[in-house]
């Protein structure tokens, strides 16, 4: 059995496809038929975005904020063309984002009914967040 360790390379498309599977799951959680008196799901609504979205081009600012949001907006709408985008993201209560720079992914994590800045960062690195994550949450944070 293979396992995602530290320091094994991983491509985006593996990111993406457990994107798919947990979004599938996400989707599998609602109940098509709801029960009388049936207690409300407490879990919040999740999603998560693909790799696309965030480039590396767009973290180390080799683009302008235009192209950069051209990307970012086309990804989403790509990603969200078979549902109702504004009322799908209305829903959502914590939205994934993975980022791979310099070969290395992690995950940004935005609660966006609480505040678009509410985040929280899945790394095992041991960098500080401004030397490592400050250009790709600031990035975030901005076309969010």
């Amino acid at each position: 059995m293979e396992t995602l360790a530290p320091s094994l390379w991983i491509d985006a498309n593996v990111v993406d496809c457990w994107g798919a599977i947990l979004n599938y799951e996400e989707s599998a959680k609602k109940d098509p038929s709801p029960k009388k008196h049936a207690k409300k799901d407490p879990s919040p609504k999740r999603h998560f975005f693909l790799t696309g979205c965030i480039t590396e081009a767009m973290v180390k600012g080799t683009i302008g904020k235009d192209e950069q949001w051209d990307i970012f907006s086309a990804e989403i709408s790509a990603h969200l063309k078979n549902v109702d985008a504004s009322k799908f993201l209305a829903e959502i209560e914590l939205a994934f984002f993975p980022i791979q720079v310099s070969s290395h992914f992690y995950v940004v994590v935005f609660n966006i009914k609480k505040s678009v800045t509410s985040m929280i960062i899945l790394d095992n690195s041991p960098q500080t967040y401004v030397a490592k994550y400050k250009d790709a949450c600031d990035l975030l944070v901005s076309i969010l």
